[in-house]
């Protein structure tokens, strides 16, 4: 996901909130799941009562997990 400076995009994955504004991110949610990898600037991030800023070259590991409705 590209953020382009001035753009704001919200990614949710279960309880986890994620917001990038002006970053490069990977987002990959499975079934253990999901890992976020700032591939350029910075994403906050908020999980119930734990929040932060994870930066560029950092990695967070959430145990929240995507469902699937059927289609």
């Amino acid at each position: 996901v590209q953020a382009h400076a001035g753009d704001r995009v919200q990614i949710t994955v279960g309880s986890l909130s994620l917001r990038a504004a002006g970053a490069a991110v990977s987002v990959g949610a499975s079934e253990g799941g999901v890992e976020l990898y700032v591939v350029r600037g910075e994403v906050s991030y908020r999980e119930g009562d734990h929040r932060g800023t994870v930066r560029a070259g950092e990695v967070l590991r959430s145990a929240a997990s995507a469902t699937a409705a059927p289609t």
